[in-house]
């Protein structure tokens, strides 16, 4: 019966032709404005395509970041994580939801040079005065508090456990014995380039200085002016927050460095691993191909 009356109302309110003349107009003008906003975003995306921001977060940042998510949804939320590492909330939704994982030791390491690159650009960005400023609030919190530190992880939360592979020998290992040996070498290559790094923790440091420094310039211009001006001063907000503690986490800051011998000629480049050489551009895990943020590109057929 309900449904009998819901449908005498519909009927009785476009009685007229008048009526429903003007419904059908509206709904016209409604369907040709969403297929112009549809094609305006379409070539927006196509031919006016944004750069995509810098990877500012280590691979044991993401690691950490999509644990504290996938254990403690409630308390970690998007919105939490966007306010606690040195990115916005889109960057944390695409951490997320990538299926990118890296396993061999020499795409971390080569992951995290090109981390540690953007952060020396970025100084050099914040020292000219030539910072994004979509970039530039994302470095510290609600509590004006800097968060430059927690690019490579935060000391104070937990870090997912460390699945380490163990080889089962069977009857036939000796067979296959030189090329165990020559993964093991591959191996000892990757940490011989991590040791030859210098830790990122470093540069994190500089660029810290660099920003809280900047900030109190920033700070002292304003209320310079607002003297001048005999205006009010502004008194920012305070919530509460995680503070951080001065205990370390021996996982969460392991050294994630880059090359000292980079652009020096005389440097010996015999025991450096070719990926070292190269700017990866994409990553591949079994079938698929993924771009420097995670992002899902094709499948190899």
């Amino acid at each position: 019966m309900d449904y009998l009356e819901q449908q005498a109302h519909s009927i009785s309110k476009y009685n007229s032709k008048l009526n429903f003349r003007l419904a059908e107009e509206n709904f016209k003008r409604e369907s040709i404005q969403k297929l112009y906003y549809a094609r305006a975003k379409t070539i927006e995306r196509k031919f006016f395509k944004k750069p995509d921001p810098p990877n500012l977060l280590t691979w044991s940042a993401k690691e950490q970041i999509r644990f504290l998510h996938e254990q403690y949804p409630e308390e970690w939320t998007a919105e939490k994580l966007a306010d606690s590492f040195p990115v916005d909330k889109a960057c944390i939704k695409k951490v997320l939801t990538s299926r990118l994982r890296l396993h061999r030791e020499e795409d971390i390491a080569q992951h995290d040079l090109e981390v540690q690159k953007n952060w020396t650009d970025l100084k050099v960005a914040i020292e000219s005065g030539q910072q994004d400023n979509d970039i530039y609030s994302n470095l510290k919190n609600i509590n004006n508090e800097t968060l430059i530190s927690n690019a490579s992880g935060i000391s104070y939360c937990p870090l997912p456990p460390i699945k380490k592979k163990q080889l089962k020998i069977g009857p036939f290992s000796s067979i296959v014995k030189d090329c165990l040996e020559k993964k093991d070498s591959t191996s000892k290559d990757a940490m011989s380039l991590q040791d030859k790094l210098t830790r990122l923790s470093n540069v994190l440091a500089d660029v810290s200085k660099v920003f809280n420094k900047s900030l109190e310039t920033k700070l002292d211009s304003n209320q310079s002016k607002d003297v001048h001006n005999e205006t009010q001063t502004f008194d920012y907000q305070r919530f509460s927050k995680y503070k951080q503690n001065s205990e370390t986490n021996s996982l969460g800051n392991q050294p994630f460095t880059i090359r000292e011998d980079e652009g020096n000629p005389s440097a010996p480049k015999n025991n450096i691993l070719k990926l070292s050489n190269k700017k990866a551009k994409y990553f591949v895990s079994g079938n698929s191909v993924y771009d420097k943020n995670g992002e899902f590109l094709y499948k190899k057929p």
